[in-house]
């Protein structure tokens, strides 16, 4: 049910096509300069980074209830982290323009590892909604970096391609961190899951710094887009508006999936198996997304039915259980594809 980064496709898409050479920002990488290269980089980055974040995706909820949150305060905890995430973005992403993208790609690290090993000291949901709402930055700092290093090395009509590619990290972690997560927490429990997802993010932190690159000047008609420019633009309001509405889907599920999981009698381990076939199945639909994309131009249409279809499933699925419950969560994998061409 990732609709989020779906609709960066789209957005990105409809209001820049266009490549703004950055080779010249202070503070960016200064390294490998070509553009496979520079994708390259983003793309293990973006994967090291959230893999291990999103270790603590399935066990926050769980770590909540056991000390004493309810359902409200689990949707409060979650729903702090994502409207920090969105509010910041804006002013992070216009910061990165300015002082450069990798000092907010590794800030946004540093906020992560800092984040993940204060959860574990924690047991109050007041206590968890704050430090997981202070998470939200790291966030902030390191998604519109990344993207915005995707969209300057991306060739002149290829931009579907270059984004899928950084999707198919995005979710593949997305997949795989949930499920990391909830084997440590089955094998060492909630505290040392943490801590773990921490060790994970300090590692992609060193990579990020050992590994430096830099955006090439690529040929272009375009000067690149401001506000000013798309904020006009249908397409773009309609895919922020679109991103809103499945966005609301992956909150709900992000925040209340691991609870119904083990209201069903499913292990935490066997809560993060579902989100990584979910993940994995999304993710498979990624690069051949982008080659259509590129091919017919037209996102839209898969946009709105990745959403429909990621609705009627959001539905349907507080009234299965056991088994089923991983079988129709494995169906709502379907929606990859409608996802993917965004």
């Amino acid at each position: 049910m990732w609709i989020g980064s779906s609709i960066h496709g789209f957005v990105g898409f409809q209001a820049c096509d266009c490549k703004v050479p950055q080779s010249g920002r202070q503070g960016d990488f200064t390294l490998a300069s070509n553009p496979l290269s520079v994708l390259a980089v983003v793309c293990l980055l973006t994967f090291l980074h959230y893999t291990a974040a999103q270790m603590r995706g399935p066990i926050l909820p769980l770590y909540a209830v056991t000390h004493g949150a309810s359902a409200t305060g689990v949707g409060l905890i979650l729903g702090a982290h994502m409207l920090v995430a969105a509010v910041g973005s804006i002013p992070f992403g216009r910061a990165s323009d300015v002082w450069g993208r990798r000092r907010f790609l590794l800030g946004g690290m540093i906020v992560t590892i800092g984040t993940s090993l204060l959860l574990p000291l924690a047991e109050d949901p007041l206590a968890l909604m704050a430090i997981y709402g202070l998470a939200g930055l790291g966030v902030a700092a390191f998604t519109p970096s990344a993207l915005s290093l995707v969209g300057d090395a991306a060739a002149p009509g290829r931009a579907g391609h270059a984004f899928a590619w950084y999707s198919t990290a995005h979710y593949g972690a997305i997949g795989v961190g949930p499920y990391l997560g909830g084997l440590a927490a089955e094998s060492w429990g909630y505290r040392t899951a943490f801590v773990a997802s921490a060790a994970g993010v300090a590692f992609a932190l060193i990579v990020g710094l050992v590994v430096p690159i830099r955006v090439p000047a690529l040929p272009t008609s375009h000067s690149g887009a401001t506000f000013a420019d798309i904020r006009g633009n249908a397409a773009v309001w309609s895919g922020w508006i679109l991103s809103i509405s499945g966005l609301l889907i992956q909150g709900v599920v992000f925040s209340f999936f691991p609870l119904l999981g083990h209201d069903r009698g499913l292990t935490p381990a066997a809560i993060g198996l579902v989100f990584l076939i979910l993940g994995l199945a999304n993710t498979v639909a990624r690069l051949p997304a982008g080659w259509l994309v590129d091919r017919t131009g037209r996102p839209a249409p898969w946009a709105i039915i990745g959403v429909l279809v990621a609705s009627v499933v959001t539905i349907v699925l507080p009234h299965v259980g056991g088994q089923t419950l991983l079988f129709l969560r494995y169906d709502a994998c379907d929606q990859g594809p409608c996802h993917g061409r965004v």
